[in-house]
C-alpha cells in the first residue's frame, strides 16, 4: 500500500457484524477515504488449536477469510489485532485457561512471565494471521496492563526493571 493509511477499527468484542453488515458498512467508510480495517479478532474466530475460546458465534478460518476479501474487494488492507498482554478476558475467563493469568483476581492479563501463555498467545497470532492473511501489518494489542506484578512471582521483577520491563 502506498500514501496514507487511514484504518478504521472493527472491533468483534461486543458483536457479531452480518458479512452483509461490515460489507455496506466498508462501502461507506471506502466513500469517507478509509483504506484499511483494523480487525480485532477476540473470540469471533474458531481458532482449531483451541476452541474452547470461540464464542457461540464465531467464524471459522475459512470464513474470516472470505470477509477480509470482499474488504480487499472495496480497496482496504486488512490489519489483524490480536491481544497479546491485556484485555485478555474473551481466553481467560474460560474454564481450562485460568492458568494463563498472572494472578487469580485479574481475568484480563496474561502472565508475562508464563512461558505457557507466550505458546498460547503465539498460537493464536499464528491462526488469525492464517485466517486474515495480512499484507503488511500486524497489530499486537498490548495495552490496559495496569495490573501486572501482583502475582508473587513478578513483583520482584517490577520492583528490580518496573511494569515496563516485566
Amino acid at each position: 500500500m502506498t500514501g496514507k493509511l487511514l484504518a478504521f477499527h472493527y472491533d468483534m468484542k461486543r458483536a457479531m457484524w452480518s458479512a452483509q453488515f461490515m460489507d455496506r458498512y466498508a462501502a461507506t467508510l471506502a466513500e469517507w477515504g478509509y483504506n484499511a480495517i483494523l480487525y480485532e479478532v477476540e473470540d469471533k474466530l474458531r481458532f482449531s488449536h483451541h476452541p474452547a475460546v470461540a464464542h457461540a458465534d464465531a467464524l471459522s478460518a475459512e470464513e474470516t477469510r472470505a470477509r477480509m476479501d470482499a474488504l480487499r474487494r472495496r480497496g482496504f488492507q486488512a490489519i489483524p489485532l490480536v491481544q497479546t498482554l491485556g484485555h485478555a478476558e474473551y481466553v481467560l475467563t474460560k474454564p481450562g485457561y485460568e492458568r494463563f493469568r498472572e494472578s487469580p483476581a485479574h481475568t484480563s492479563q496474561y502472565d508475562p512471565l508464563s512461558g505457557e501463555a507466550r505458546a498460547l498467545i503465539c498460537e493464536l497470532i499464528d491462526e488469525t494471521i492464517a485466517a486474515v492473511r495480512p499484507e503488511t501489518y500486524f497489530h499486537l494489542g498490548g495495552d490496559e496492563t495496569r495490573d501486572l506484578g501482583q502475582s508473587e512471582a513478578c513483583k520482584p521483577v517490577v520492583a528490580e526493571i518496573g511494569k515496563g520491563g516485566l
